[in-house]
């Protein structure tokens, strides 16, 4: 361990908490230190800084918030699913995914971003992760040179319920300055992402927002 690694923290760098809201087609932020929310209209432009997954959910039975550590690689590192402070589930996702979705939690993608300047968390389940999936399979080799913006919404349908997914486009080339920036704030991201797992958790109960309900879509990995 260096001397940098004994004091660095482990809080997350994100300052908002950024999730899709189906029914009100845009997205919304909440201010982790305000604990407050606010509504974001498209379009939606953020530089992607790195990309992680998690679990999140509401156990209707304890009454307490479902959440896991965040991984940069789902086939090769474990989570750890917590309800309150209890762990009750441990491994790969697909080996304990039966375990999260009957405790009432789902898989979601977390892209830790800039946006106006600021570190933020967008978080993606259900339908609008299928959608960013098929987004970045088309366009991963941009993301470093270019901004992503979701531009709108588009409907969708199983069965009976009717539900809203984000529209996804390359942005703008990034400035040098832009670019500078994207790389300090990379650091901070990394050096939170790389805390062994206890330690990672213990803010993650602070990080939980509320769970909107199912958007009639699999809450499960899109391949």
């Amino acid at each position: 361990m260096s001397r940098q690694d004994e004091f660095k923290s482990n809080t997350n760098p994100a300052l908002h908490y950024v999730t899709w809201k189906s029914n009100d087609k845009c997205f919304t932020a909440y201010d982790k230190e305000a604990k407050v929310s606010n509504e974001k209209k498209l379009p939606f432009e953020f530089t992607i800084l790195k990309i992680g997954s998690s679990v999140k959910g509401w156990s209707d039975s304890e009454e307490a918030a479902i959440y896991s550590n965040i991984i940069t690689n789902s086939a090769k590192q474990d989570l750890s699913v917590r309800c309150g402070s209890s762990v009750i589930a441990s491994g790969k996702y697909q080996a304990i995914r039966d375990q999260v979705i009957a405790a009432g939690a789902h898989f979601e993608t977390n892209i830790f971003a800039l946006y106006n300047g600021e570190i933020v968390m967008i978080s993606f389940k259900g339908s609008a992760l299928g959608k960013w999936f098929n987004f970045a399979k088309q366009h991963r080799d941009k993301f470093l040179s270019n901004k992503i913006v979701v531009t709108g919404s588009l409907e969708g349908k199983k069965g009976a319920v009717k539900f809203n997914t984000p529209v996804f486009e390359l942005g703008d080339v990034l400035s040098i300055e832009e670019a500078n920036a994207a790389n300090e704030s990379y650091d901070l991201v990394e050096s939170y992402l790389s805390a062994p797992v206890e330690e990672e958790t213990a803010d993650i109960e602070v990080d939980f927002t509320p769970v909107e309900p199912n958007d009639g879509s699999d809450d499960d990995l899109p391949f």
